[in-house]
């Protein structure tokens, strides 16, 4: 054995260290990276305090002071072998398929768990079963409701000759894509465990359990498995192993093999004046580790986050902006390169709030990694599963060098966005997520449509459906998506949820973009008004800022403000490529613009002071507010059928045809669903059946639905119901276009090539003159004037509209419609003015319009263009 007791046998100590001096010697020659290169090393942050983990190896989010849960494919489990699947509301613990106890551990990440019974001595035998979500079952046991493993396990932790291997709970940990465990088999060596083939490799010495001093193993492992770590605060041991030179296995494991390794224990004591030992670590990237190490200093114990690497530790970024559509520019155009492709739609905009704010507060380095469309699977999956949002292409088939450009590009929509957080080490977040996983999207684009005859989610049930799903399955999921953020970045990284902005005023005069009734306004503010008080309860349980935009744009909503002068999209037709992809609709449509990202970045300035304001102290008792009395429920019932409302947007595609057959697959495990689970598929607002379908083996469902010729070209929704896997009634749904030929959609008898609006109808009026029809031209901005002006001459405008006028208003807008392939100008950047408290230019290749004062018009023709916002505040 190599390790041993410090401080308690010093002979012993010395043996270890003499033998740890060995090893180096007999191992200099290794070319690896982290056995022979240089090491450099960074300090972020002294902590008073580790982040939430089992054992100090695995990191989980607090659900209360006595649970803390990690993130697997089928839910969440905790560190007391209790999971709550996707889609249901509780934890319950899990009991073994083995000796019927509940003896269940988690792999986060992952679809596999662990089950163990009692071993020898020192260790449990671990037993894994893959598809969790597919081998339960739900009963009671005295009185409590648990699962129970249905099957026999897939594997055991053993040796080739079938030898059970007794292994230490305290000492596990995964890489985080959920492929690799290491953990100590005591006594014997430490191992690697594959999670897919389940062989083991024994790469270190074992610790000796048998002194009556307990080692605590401090382990980590990378993602493609060839490195591991290996500390021990109480044995004085961190070391990093190259598992890629350890040699054959044999077929019965007494020992370890003969593997490389390099004493990181040594650079830390050269690198950190008064190192004494490491409290964890974890992989950043297969060259990068995350290490929370103590040192004595002036007399006190300190601890700090290194970063400690075999390349460069200084590409740390100042900020970085994380999420959807509201946060990436959509709706704002001016998108960045690569953003607005056939194969790329996260519509990053160049003057989203994100840039704005860098450039207002005089960083050097800020990026937006944010992406349309984007739910929290799309920060947060750290699993090797993970498909790209914008290709399509799983994370496991992208080679090295492509993720590592990716990374170094900051191209948004390809990768989990958490990743981009660990390799940046950002210095402030800010973050908008949330309202693509309540499907707020589909909501408006069924709120608009005119067949409907009504007004949309009129009754109890459908809005209570909205409720529960935000409740139950958006805030446990925001909870955990914050808390995994904030364990990525260093410990002073400063993260500012940002909530979304009310988009309307229910009591103003609409324009014909709008497409929403009085009813419909004044739930779309009641319904964004409850998730953004979720948003907050979520942010103040995970310790992180919340930042209240619900305001932002007062005075220049829809319905509130005119042209020129409004911050927000109506309904427009957008630019999607192909416009299909988006449906009839475009995802510009009820997004800010320009102008409404400026609003937005002055009020996360104000309130956040500059994004400096410190972090919240975490309130572990936050939860979303009872559904009794909700001023969004009190409508009356309508009787429909409800059940656990689930969104679920991959299950088909979004555009159905009349007369045609629709595809479609729930995956089990996002719903817990069991094997041979009957579900019936419907079609609403008028309820159509479309039959009943039944899930696999594995709880999956694959099925054709036939869309009858009866149905009405529109938005309709989609609906499964059955019963999931505990017993509760399931609703999965999601939005879908029923269209009736690809040539035109709204089977009005004109082509979608020359209609000018598909989906509503047109208004016949183009108040801006910009060619669009007005009832789908998102921004209506006041029309040209005949007037033209130099460049010389807007001075002298502003010096004299500032004359005649207490409260100055300076407005630009295009006047020139963009190139249908996007390739033309961008909306400008329309700003508020008053008193001179803020400046706005910008300088265009289009012909601008500027309203300058109540009533002064000039036209410019500009020969470059460039944005530059500045905040003049004393």
């Amino acid at each position: 054995m190599r390790r041993f007791t410090f401080g308690w046998v010093v002979v012993l100590a010395i043996l270890a260290s003499a033998f740890i001096a060995v090893n180096l010697t007999v191992h200099a020659e290794d070319d690896s990276p982290w056995i022979t290169s240089a090491l450099s090393i960074k300090k972020q942050a002294d902590t008073g305090a580790l982040p939430s983990s089992w054992n100090n190896n695995v990191d989980c989010s607090m659900e209360n002071q006595f649970a803390c849960s990690v993130p697997t494919v089928y839910g969440a489990a905790d560190q007391n072998g209790a999971i709550r699947l996707n889609g249901t509301a509780d934890f319950r613990q899990v009991a073994s398929y083995i000796d019927g106890q509940r003896h269940f551990q988690p792999i986060p990440n992952s679809n596999t768990g662990i089950s163990y019974t009692g071993g020898p001595v020192y260790g449990l035998y671990y037993y894994f079963t893959n598809d969790i979500s597919s081998s339960l079952s739900a009963t009671r046991d005295n009185g409590t409701n648990i699962y129970r493993i249905n099957r026999s396990p897939d594997a055991r932790l053993a040796d080739k000759s079938g030898k059970l291997l007794p292994a230490d709970l305290q000492s596990m940990s995964f890489s985080q894509n959920g492929q690799w465990m290491v953990v100590s088999d005591p006594n014997v060596a430490m191992l690697r465990v594959n999670l897919d083939t389940f062989e083991v490799v024994p790469f270190a010495s074992g610790f000796n359990y048998t002194i009556g001093y307990a080692p605590s193993p401090r382990t980590a492992i990378s993602n493609d498995g060839h490195y591991a770590v290996v500390a021990s605060r109480n044995f004085y041991d961190f070391a990093i192993y190259d598992l890629g030179t350890c040699g054959a296995v044999p077929s019965v494991i007494t020992g370890s093999l003969d593997c490389k390794f390099r004493d990181l224990n040594k650079f830390m004591q050269d690198s950190v004046a008064g190192y004494t030992s490491v409290d964890s670590v974890r992989f950043l990237a297969d060259d990068k580790l995350a290490v929370y190490a103590n040192f004595v200093q002036d007399s006190k114990t300190k601890t700090a986050r290194f970063i400690v690497s075999t390349s460069d530790t200084t590409s740390r970024v100042q900020y970085l902006a994380l999420g959807d559509s509201y946060i990436s520019g959509e709706g704002a155009r001016d998108y960045q390169g690569g953003t607005d492709t056939d194969d790329n739609r996260c519509h990053v905009s160049l003057v989203s709030y994100p840039y704005l704010i860098g450039g207002s507060l005089d960083y050097s380095s800020y990026h937006s990694v944010a992406c349309s469309g984007a739910v929290m699977n799309d920060l947060s999956n750290s699993s090797r599963d993970y498909i790209g949002q914008e290709d399509g292409i799983p994370k496991r088939n992208r080679t090295a060098s492509e993720i590592n450009t990716i990374l170094s590009s900051f191209e948004p929509g390809y990768l989990d966005q958490l990743n981009f957080v660990q390799e940046y080490q950002p210095q402030a977040v800010t973050l908008s997520v949330g309202g693509n996983d309540m499907g707020f999207a589909g909501i408006l684009q069924k709120c608009v449509e005119p067949w409907q005859g009504n007004t949309c989610y009129s009754t109890y049930e459908e809005r209570l459906q909205l409720v529960n799903l935000i409740n139950q399955q958006v805030f446990p999921e925001l909870v955990s998506t914050y808390q995994q953020i904030k364990h990525a970045g260093p410990p002073d990284m400063r993260l500012y949820v940002i909530g979304y902005p009310q988009i309307a005023y229910p009591d103003g005069d609409c324009a014909v973009n709008v497409h929403l009734d009085h009813d419909e306004l004044i739930f779309s503010q009641q319904l964004i008004g409850y998730l953004d008080g979720v948003l907050a309860q979520a942010a103040a349980k995970a310790g992180v800022f919340y930042v209240d935009t619900q305001g932002a744009l007062s005075g220049h909503r829809l319905c509130e403000a005119g042209p020129g002068s409004i911050a927000m999209n109506g309904l427009t037709a957008g630019n999607d490529r192909p416009r299909v992809l988006g449906g009839p609709i475009g995802a510009e449509s009820y997004h800010p613009n320009a102008f409404g990202y400026h609003l937005l970045e002055n009020t996360i300035l104000g309130i956040t002071h500059g994004l400096t304001d410190p972090m919240p102290s975490v309130n572990l008792a936050a939860a979303p507010p009872p559904s009794a009395g909700l001023e969004l429920l009190d409508v009356p019932a309508g009787g429909q059928q409800t059940g656990s409302a689930e969104l679920d947007s991959s299950i088909s595609d979004d555009i159905a045809y009349q007369n045609s057959s629709l595809a479609v697959s729930i995956t089990g495990s996002d719903h817990a669903l069991p094997p041979a689970a009957s579900l019936t598929a419907v079609l609403h607002s008028t309820p159509i059946g479309l039959g009943t379908y039944t899930t696999d083996s594995s709880g999956n469902l694959a099925a054709t639905l036939q869309i009858p010729v009866s149905v009405p070209t529109g938005y309709h929704t989609l609906h499964f119901y059955g019963t999931d896997l505990s017993g509760q009634a399931v609703d999965i749904y999601k939005t879908i276009y029923i269209a009736d030929s690809p040539a035109d959609l709204d089977g009005d008898g004109v082509g979608d090539s020359i209609e000018p609006c598909v989906g509503v109808p047109a208004s016949s009026q183009d108040y801006d003159q910009d060619g669009i029809d007005d009832a789908c031209d998102g921004t209506i901005d006041n029309p040209p004037t005949p007037a033209a002006y130099q460049d010389s001459d807007i001075s002298s405008l502003n010096k004299e509209n500032t004359a005649n006028s207490q409260d100055p208003v300076l407005v630009a807008s295009e006047v020139s419609p963009a190139s249908p392939n996007n390739n033309g100008p961008s909306r400008v950047l329309a700003a508020n003015t008053s008193n001179g408290q803020a400046e706005t230019q910008y300088k265009s290749s289009n012909t601008l319009t500027i309203a300058i004062g109540l009533a002064s018009l000039a036209t410019i023709s500009l020969t470059t263009w460039r944005l530059a916002v500045k905040n003049t505040k004393k």
